[in-house]
């Protein structure tokens, strides 16, 4: 392969190829890299270990003890003892080795992924139906899927109803809150969502209610006939809530900034009735 891709012809391209993809296998598969190849270049450079057997590929006992350190410490993150071994290498070189696994590691933790590992947590949900009551059925899934993962949903305080990436329907109830629970290789985590829904009987009657064109972050002017305006909510096509605003003394006149959210139709209520269509571009 060496004329149509010269890097894989030298250790130093080989090196780099090798430790740039296993950077990426890290950050896809959500878990940490053991630099042994970066620990195994420093020592290649730096001193006179032989790390190869006779055939010059694979490792020796050197090298093999360079991997198991390196792998050590990444697993456990523990100093690693000078004493920690029994075999034919030799105590000074068992330290060069210990001091410079201890040395990649610690100066490219961001590199390895230690400290940007991520237990994915979060989910989206689709509104399909709107049932009796104040009942909905909805689908949720997993933003990102880490095929290691193991994946737990559960709904109010704790009670268990299904494990996957994704839910294709499940009926809930206004006011309950959805969690996701997952463990991977970097830890465990969990997210919660509530669900609050406007009585979609208030979103009914449509026709009679001006429409205004708007943009994130636009300042309204929000009036009530000279009425007093004691709350301000907004809630999404799904009659979900997306946003609420409680207003502070006997104003007749709301400043109303609007939220970031994605481009479509919005209703806004005031007092808890259905005053505004907003349909931000």
């Amino acid at each position: 392969n060496c004329p149509s891709w010269p890097p894989v012809c030298t250790f130093k391209g080989m090196n780099q190829l090798l430790r740039d993809r296993y950077i990426q296998m890290a950050k896809d598969n959500y878990t940490w890299v053991a630099p042994v190849g970066s620990v195994w270049r420093d020592i290649r450079d730096t001193t006179n270990i032989n790390l190869y057997q006779t055939d010059g590929s694979h490792p020796s006992y050197g090298g093999t003890h360079l991997a198991a350190l390196t792998i050590y410490q990444t697993l456990f993150q523990k100093k690693i003892n000078e004493n920690c071994f029994v075999g034919s290498l030799n105590q000074t070189n068992h330290n060069q080795i210990k001091n410079t696994a201890t040395s990649v590691f610690n100066d490219s933790i961001s590199n390895w992924n230690h400290d940007t590992c991520k237990v994915p947590t979060q989910f989206k949900y689709t509104v399909l139906q709107t049932l009796v009551g104040d009942s909905f059925m909805i689908g949720l899934e997993a933003t990102t899927k880490d095929p290691r993962g193991d994946y737990n949903w559960y709904i109010n305080k704790g009670s268990h109803f299904n494990q996957g990436f994704s839910i294709p329907s499940f009926t809930i109830k206004n006011n309950c809150t959805i969690y996701l629970k997952v463990k991977n290789a970097c830890g465990t985590d969990s997210f919660s969502q509530k669900f609050s829904f406007v009585s979609t009987d208030k979103i009914k009657k449509l026709k009679s209610v001006s429409t205004y064109h708007t943009n994130v972050g636009k300042e309204l002017s929000i009036k009530n006939n000279g009425k007093r305006i004691e709350n301000i909510t907004v809630c999404d096509i799904n009659a979900k809530i997306v946003d609420y605003k409680k207003a502070t003394g006997a104003i007749s006149e709301f400043k109303y900034q609007v939220p970031d959210l994605e481009s479509g139709l919005y209703y806004l209520f005031i007092n808890n009735t259905l005053e505004i269509k907003l349909l931000i571009d």
